[in-house]
């Protein structure tokens, strides 16, 4: 029943995708960030929704009369180079038959970002896409949040099945990196009931995060409410609730949880912890990798192979591979140095682009939103790279979506500005009584 009320609804939604493309990028955002269908258990298991979402909005894109022109920014240049950067990395990897199927996952998330630059072209739909990111991850942050408290935080939750956020760590560090959404959803919506709603699931999600049992979150955290207290415009408040908050976790937050807390309270406890060593030895496997092959790397996920690992890393005495925990290292080992630097540009024309956002709606209320939108997608950002520092998550759709929300923001404000400009010199350009 249950299936066929989800296909049902799916149908139903893909006539509007047709007659309007972009929602086809805001469906198949759903799809690719909330994994709902995971969920399921029945006949629709076996269909392949992300793939009919994206041929019917090309094919609607295509035949509507949207622009057909690519946006030239440097998003667009290096969201190139790092496709052509993936398959060539794969193609000279050292197991190309393991890393194809991840190339295959990763070229659909680049396909996602090109229709979203494409067609997430204007405020409202900004603000739509946004909307998308916070309800998809929020229905995992209030079920896991419920959980918790339900089970006063004795189980770690997780996420759906087969997903990129199914492990509790990444299920984790991507609920922290969406809080900032929450609030700037929050402060732009007029409804109260929905702002209550907003509210309720954010606190939700902080729940979640503690009953993740995840180090890389907690860390991802402290990183979170520091630069909200920094953002703050009056730090008095939110040091106050900060305090109470502080007090009020000795008594709720269970044991299990100071437990792990304690593994990374300093920095002799982290170098005793047999994880930690255990991902310090991946860590220089990745960095021989990237020296041995500085152009194209190994091929995704290489560390993972038994072979390959212990070709890197002498020194181990198990025969199996393993997860980097990091995207900084993930990076480096799968795409070498040259693609480790196309990444982070990517995503250091990010920040440039809401730094530019900030400065040029500072003293501008009508673009009140981009400017809001602009410092809370700098939080995610900044949380996502903290937090991501123990985690191999380099390629989530979601991030990479928030990374590129910066230039396309960018460039409607930009155009915003433009616009009022050449209508007033048109006006003072057209003769007295026309």
């Amino acid at each position: 029943m249950r299936d066929t009320a989800f296909f049902l609804l799916f149908v139903a939604a893909m006539p509007f995708v047709f007659l309007m493309p972009h929602l086809g990028v805001l469906v198949w955002t759903w799809f690719s960030v909330a994994n709902l269908h995971r969920e399921l258990w029945g006949f629709a298991t076996l269909i392949q929704f992300n793939s009919i979402i994206a041929a019917i909005t090309l094919l609607a894109y295509i035949v509507s009369p949207e622009r057909k022109i690519i946006p030239m920014t440097m998003h667009t240049a290096l969201l190139a180079l790092l496709g052509i950067w993936m398959v060539l990395s794969t193609a000279f990897a050292i197991t190309p038959d393991y890393s194809q199927e991840l190339l295959s996952r990763n070229i659909k998330t680049l396909i996602l970002l090109v229709f979203a630059m494409l067609l997430i072209n204007s405020r409202t739909r900004i603000h739509a896409l946004v909307a998308v990111l916070c309800v998809a991850l929020g229905y995992w942050g209030t079920k896991g949040g419920l959980f918790a408290v339900g089970s006063a935080g004795q189980y770690r939750i997780y996420g759906p099945d087969h997903s990129p956020i199914y492990d509790n760590n990444h299920l984790a560090l991507a609920l922290v990196m969406v809080i900032p959404l929450f609030f700037y959803l929050r402060m732009h919506t007029e409804n109260i009931w929905v702002r209550r709603a907003i509210l309720l699931v954010t606190f939700l999600s902080f729940a979640a995060v503690i009953a993740s049992y995840s180090r890389g979150a907690y860390l991802a955290l402290g990183a979170l409410l520091f630069a909200l207290w920094w953002r703050s415009p009056r730090k008095i408040l939110p040091t106050a609730l900060a305090g109470i908050l502080a007090v009020a976790s000795v008594f709720v937050i269970p044991q299990t949880v100071w437990e792990r807390f304690n593994t990374v309270s300093s920095v002799d406890r982290a170098l005793e912890d047999a994880s930690f060593q255990e991902r310090l030895e991946v860590w220089a496997a990745s960095i021989a990798i990237a020296r041995d092959r500085p152009l194209f790397g190994a091929g995704f996920s290489a560390t993972e192979v038994p072979s390959v690992y212990i070709q890197y890393s002498p020194g181990t005495t198990e025969d199996k591979g393993r997860a980097v925990h990091s995207i900084y290292f993930q990076v480096l080992a799968d795409l070498g140095f040259a693609g480790f630097i196309i990444y982070f540009l990517l995503i250091l024309y990010g920040f440039i682009y809401t730094f530019g956002i900030i400065n040029q709606t500072r003293d501008r209320p009508e673009d009140r939103w981009a400017y809001d939108l602009a410092r809370m997608l700098q939080i995610s950002m900044f949380v996502f790279l903290v937090g991501g520092a123990g985690l191999s998550m380099a390629y989530y759709d979601a991030f990479l979506l928030i990374v590129l929300l910066t230039g396309n923001t960018y460039r409607v404000v930009k155009r915003e500005r433009v616009a009022p400009e050449i209508q007033k010199h048109q006006r003072v350009a057209m003769p007295q009584g026309a």
